[in-house]
């Protein structure tokens, strides 16, 4: 347990490896959905370092749910965890609100060297933003309703981590505190914080997108199309069949593109091309 101005948060740490790379789970899980990175070769050369966001897992609950639940009320816990730990120049690794809660680190703390984000459509603000970088249908009401019960708990899970997940990550969304779910997309709807969209494509540190084709929560079309000099090797990672959680469904394939992306961040490899003066944004 990490002691924070902001809450204690439970966090995973590996404390070997050259590079810090941080994970952030989705919403109504913990970093035990990172089980399958602890145990790869290809990422065992970073420190892996994985909290359990407030709310969730074995972090406390947030004082004031309507300000530490939206997501930039997230990122301000996460950059505390990340200045109480004294972590330099990491990488960090964000999936669904996870992914989010990323967005909004960028620019907004020094010692980020670079973001990766999956199933987390960096969006514009407003409700026009939610309706391109979403799919909507029935089970997406699970994801903004305060209170589930365990049936609704396993379609939630279905929805986010496929038919064949182990029915105990259904502990783990029961646990979430209730009100954690609607004051985050509250504050995705609202467009509480900064343009995610236009965050992505101006960072001044490089973002690898890594996207699964058959993610039935975030659309993967518009994620494809997300452009700018900061995306690394030019454009999205589309990992074939897999779905919201593709570092469940090809772990293997996840786990390499994540290794590479950090390794050529480290290396300087992955550094941001100066912006175009002639880029015209639309």
């Amino acid at each position: 347990m990490v002691e924070t101005e902001l809450g204690r948060i439970a966090v995973r740490d590996t404390r070997g490896g050259a590079m810090p790379l941080l994970l952030l789970h989705g919403g109504g899980y913990s970093g035990d959905i990172f089980s399958a990175q602890f145990n790869d070769a290809e990422l065992c050369g970073f420190r892996l370092i994985v909290p359990d966001l407030p709310g969730h897992g074995e972090s406390d609950n947030a004082a004031h749910p309507e300000s530490g639940y939206s997501v930039s009320g997230l990122a301000s816990a996460i950059a505390a965890l990340i200045e109480e730990l004294g972590l330099v120049n990491c990488v960090v690794a964000g999936w669904s609100l996870g992914g989010h809660v990323a967005i909004e680190l960028l620019g907004a703390h020094c010692s980020i060297a670079g973001v990766a984000i999956t199933g987390a459509p960096p969006l514009v603000q407003g409700g026009l933003g939610m309706i391109r970088g979403f799919h909507f249908s029935r089970d997406m009401l699970l994801v903004s309703k305060a209170k589930l019960m365990e049936h609704e708990a396993a379609r939630y899970m279905r929805m986010t981590l496929g038919p064949d997940a182990p029915r105990e990550f259904t502990d783990l969304i029961l646990r979430a505190d209730p009100q954690s779910r609607p004051v985050a997309m509250r504050s995705l709807v609202s467009g509480q914080g900064c343009d995610q969209r236009d965050t992505v494509e101006s960072s001044p540190v490089p973002v690898c997108l890594i996207q699964g084709q058959n993610d039935p929560f975030a659309r993967t079309g518009y994620v494809t199309g997300i452009r700018g000099n900061a995306i690394y090797e030019g454009g999205c990672k589309v990992i074939a069949g897999a779905g919201h959680a593709p570092f469940l469904d090809a772990p293997g394939e996840f786990n390499a593109l994540l290794a590479g992306f950090a390794r050529d961040v480290a290396s300087g490899k992955a550094s941001v091309a100066p912006a175009d003066p002639m880029r015209i944004a639309v």
